[in-house]
């Protein structure tokens, strides 16, 4: 297509028309690709996640919608026309106006970055990063802002800094002592570590890693951290010493941990040398009281739930216990005789409701043999044993106490006996003396009738026996101390009673140990206690047997003489009783001859002891007073 063209040739020159060829359809297709490119654009610039805004002469003509949303619009056109000044803070307008003029005129080709607070339409402030760069926007000179919300990660590196500052305020005031060793050096100790050890911070910092425990400990230490995983926490107790070479006992963890994207030991300590010595005091202290618990002379016995936990020595020797299997878990039903298990649990019941120990009560007990132990017994609740509330119960032995009793009893009644046998043994012997001679004086008149006259006069004669012993109980003896020999009593009453003995066979055999001590003593009445003992034995065996007499010196310097016969025994609710006044197993007997010889066992400071099993036999023990060995 060809178009004419006008020229003119100025200063007077001449002018005319030339045609020129243009090329429509080429223009057409550059308008269209450049509307497709400025297309292209304004949809990038839309889509921007920073907000864009360009304003010429202060005056806002372009936002994108990143910036719509960022300055609390709902639409451009809400901003279109503003004053930018209007979302700046008004101390910060002047500062920014003139960094803005500055960016106009020199044009940098790498913008700085600037950090602001704009205000929002809803006046909310908004920190942002801002790029300015000068531009043209219609022909005329812009300003475009490159515009990025950092309120978020503003908050965030404040919220940072806040808790960086609240962990190290935590690490510089707590109680604790931190060590960061990176690389054979020391990077970081607390106060609390530092004044622990006695020094400055500086001194610290230049010793070599954990040089402040001992060594043997340091490189035990470091054996396990280097064969350890990585976070994997170490316990740690042990010693470190100060700055001026004292002892200080530690207890912690160290850890290794990634420290500027190396290998690096983290660990907390704390200071536990006065409570490792209060330990140590109290360790002692409680081995003390156990120790006294141990062999304190009252038998003591730890309970739980009826279960024994714990018995000191008295307890295992009064229950004649041994090995620890044989106490320790049993139940301690084990050992109370099964008459008292349901008062006992009632007893116990009632002690785990108070911390008042309940009143002492007797028991009987049983022993590992099956023999049975008088005992009264206490009980008390103990709190925090092992974590536990469990029983304490004292335990007494009333054997030595029962004894006495009984011989207090004993005793009473050989006084009443003694008392009545003053008032009525001379009244019965006058009387008893004249039926004896007239008895006698009619038997030999009265030939016919010497069966009744031998009768009356075995009635008489057990009536003058009982009067006699009656008298020795009641009249005071005049003893003749003296030292003397077991061997020639037993021998002197083995003499008297062989004859008899060999009448209703029995055998009469004699132990005695070489080189026996003497004794202090009356040697009639002794001989008496042992006649009595022995001829008891003999009429125990009316079919025959044996009475074995020894006599040897026990380990405490006393002398023990035991007489035991295989004759029929005493019943065993009679044991306890023997000795008393006209208590007899025999046909004839009339009580009174065991409990003189306990009168007369009792004046030497002796001990006469009663064994005897129904059917089995019986044997009696006499211990006296050793004096020296007979020479």
């Amino acid at each position: 297509m060809w178009k004419p063209f006008k020229y003119t040739f100025f200063a007077g020159m001449r002018w005319g028309f030339v045609n020129k060829r243009i090329d429509v359809q080429h223009t057409q297709l550059v308008v269209s690709r450049l509307r497709e490119s400025e297309e292209r654009y304004r949809c990038l610039v839309e889509q921007l996640p920073d907000a864009l805004l360009v304003f010429a002469d202060y005056e806002i003509v372009y936002v994108n919608s990143s910036a719509v949303q960022l300055l609390g619009a709902s639409t451009s056109e809400e901003l279109i026309g503003k004053p930018v000044v209007q979302f700046m803070l008004p101390e910060n307008i002047q500062t920014l106006t003139a960094e803005i003029e500055a960016i106009l005129k020199i044009a940098p080709s790498k913008p700085e970055l600037m950090k602001q607070t704009l205000i929002r339409l809803d006046h909310q402030p908004i920190d942002v990063e801002v790029k300015a760069i000068p531009v043209k926007f219609a022909g005329r000179h812009a300003v475009q802002l490159i515009i990025r919300d950092v309120s978020e990660r503003k908050k965030m590196e404040e919220t940072l800094v806040e808790t960086g500052n609240l962990y190290r305020s935590l690490l510089e005031n707590t109680v604790a002592g931190v060590i960061l060793a990176h690389e054979h050096q020391t990077v970081y100790a607390n106060p609390y570590l530092v004044n622990t050890l006695g020094y400055s911070l500086k001194q610290f910092l230049e010793l070599r890693p954990l040089e402040f425990l001992i060594e043997e400990e340091r490189l035990s230490l470091q054996e396990k951290l280097l064969s350890s995983r990585e976070n994997l926490r170490l316990g740690f107790s042990g010693r470190g010493m100060t700055r001026d070479g004292q002892i200080v006992y530690l207890e912690g963890s160290f850890t290794r941990v990634q420290y500027a994207g190396k290998p690096a030991i983290l660990g907390t300590l704390h200071d536990v040398t006065f409570k490792k010595e209060r330990e140590d005091e109290l360790r002692e202290t409680a081995n003390m009281y156990k120790r006294l618990i141990k062999f304190i002379p009252e038998p003591i016995v730890l309970s739980d739930e009826g279960i024994v936990l714990y018995a000191n020595n008295s307890a295992l020797d009064m229950l004649q216990l041994k090995e620890e299997k044989d106490w320790l878990g049993q139940s301690i039903f084990q050992f109370i005789h099964p008459v008292y298990h349901a008062d006992s649990v009632e007893v116990l019941s009632r002690v785990l409701e108070t911390d008042l120990p309940s009143p002492f009560i007797e028991r009987q007990l049983v022993r590992s043999d099956g023999t049975l132990i008088e005992v009264e017994l206490s009980s008390i609740r103990i709190r925090n044993y092992m974590n536990k509330t469990v029983i304490l119960s004292v335990i007494r032995d009333l054997t030595e106490r029962k004894r006495s009793e009984e011989m207090l009893v004993r005793s009473e009644k050989l006084s009443l006996i003694g008392q009545m046998a003053a008032g009525v043994g001379h009244e019965i012997r006058n009387p008893l003396t004249a039926l004896k001679g007239f008895t006698q004086l009619l038997r030999s008149r009265n030939q016919d009738a010497l069966f009744y006259y031998d009768i009356m006069m075995n009635e008489l004669d057990r009536i003058s026996l009982i009067v006699d012993e009656f008298m020795s109980l009641a009249k005071p003896h005049l003893s003749e101390f003296k030292e003397t020999t077991i061997e020639k009593i037993v021998k002197s009453v083995i003499s008297l009673l062989d004859t008899q003995a060999i009448m209703v066979g029995v055998d009469i055999e004699l132990e005695l140990e070489e080189d026996l001590p003497t004794v202090f003593g009356d040697e009639n009445q002794l001989k008496q206690v042992i006649l009595n003992v022995v001829k008891n034995g003999i009429e125990a065996m009316p079919d025959g047997g044996l009475v074995h007499i020894s006599a040897k010196r026990m380990d405490n310097d006393r002398l023990l003489i035991a007489i035991q016969d295989n004759g029929v025994g005493i019943p065993e609710e009679l044991l306890s009783k023997v000795g008393e006044p006209f208590l007899t197993t025999k046909d004839k007997g009339t009580g009174l001859g065991l409990m003189v010889c306990n009168r007369i066992v009792d004046t030497h400071h002796g001990d006469l002891q009663l064994f005897s099993v129904k059917g089995e036999g019986t044997r009696v023990e006499i211990t006296l007073p050793a004096m020296k060995i007979s020479g």
